[in-house]
């Protein structure tokens, strides 16, 4: 896994970035603890990896320009 914005998980997610913060927002405080940034900003690897597990999206990087 590798650090991605918000936007870039939302397009792998099949959903917009409004919609991804919201997923996020239920989990906020765990994921601050795994090393979420509070403001914007690129998303850590870890916390990108938890969002893919937990809400079972498909990383295809050949789909993604």
């Amino acid at each position: 896994m590798k650090t991605m914005t918000r936007k870039q998980l939302a397009y792998y997610a099949g959903v917009c970035p409004h919609t991804l913060r919201n997923w996020m927002d239920d989990h906020e405080e765990e994921l601050q603890r795994i090393g979420k940034p509070k403001g914007g900003g690129a998303l850590p690897p870890i916390v990108c990896e938890w969002i893919v597990k937990n809400y079972g999206i498909t990383i295809d990087t050949k789909q993604h320009k």
